[in-house]
């Protein structure tokens, strides 16, 4: 089925009764950054698999190279980190249902104790939002701890390093700025 044009209320109903999945109206996409990671398994099949699965409900607009970091937080594999732009018709809890959707897709069983970090199948955080801040109970925009992150800041400042925080600091800054001294590298 082809792109479907709706006004209003009329798109989440559509979705929710008949299966449309990908919906476009009129200017009131939203631009997100997204980044996903893996250190489990085969980390580039799996983010381009979840790349496609986001296909089906957004507009993937440009995906950045593949970065590698250590794991933070937890002794464990070394992670592959991608970071994407997406156009979404959606809030921003949507898609974050989404993206823990498709998460659970690919094998992604949360951790349940708050303090502990893990290896994951696949990660799919929500970085940045052209909406600027957010929250909600389940959802903090742009990402809480994104400027205390190596693994999340190189690869943002591939293609969005003007992007500004409503902090007032670019992506580049924060990169600057950052107090993690990991070793990120790009490996594509």
């Amino acid at each position: 089925m082809g792109d479907v044009l709706l006004y209003g209320d009329s798109s989440r109903l559509l979705s929710e009764f008949c299966g449309v999945n990908k919906i476009v109206g009129l200017n009131t996409s939203s631009k997100y950054i997204l980044l996903l990671g893996s250190n489990v398994g085969d980390s580039r099949a799996t983010m381009i698999s979840a790349t496609e699965h986001l296909m089906r409900y957004m507009d993937v607009r440009r995906s950045g190279s593949f970065w590698s970091s250590p794991a933070w937080g937890f002794e464990g594999a070394p992670f592959i980190n991608q970071a994407i732009e997406v156009s979404f018709d959606g809030t921003p809890d949507e898609l974050l249902g989404i993206a823990l959707h498709i998460e659970a897709e690919h094998g992604r069983i949360r951790n349940t104790n708050e303090a502990g970090y893990e290896d994951r199948s696949l990660d799919i955080d929500l970085i940045l939002w052209d909406g600027g801040a957010s929250q909600s109970e389940r959802l903090q925009l742009p990402h809480p701890r994104m400027a205390e992150r190596r693994f999340v800041l190189a690869p943002l400042a591939e293609h969005w390093s003007e992007w500004k925080h409503p902090n007032g600091l670019s992506v580049a800054e924060m990169l600057a700025a950052c107090p993690d001294a990991s070793e990120v590298r790009r490996v594509d």
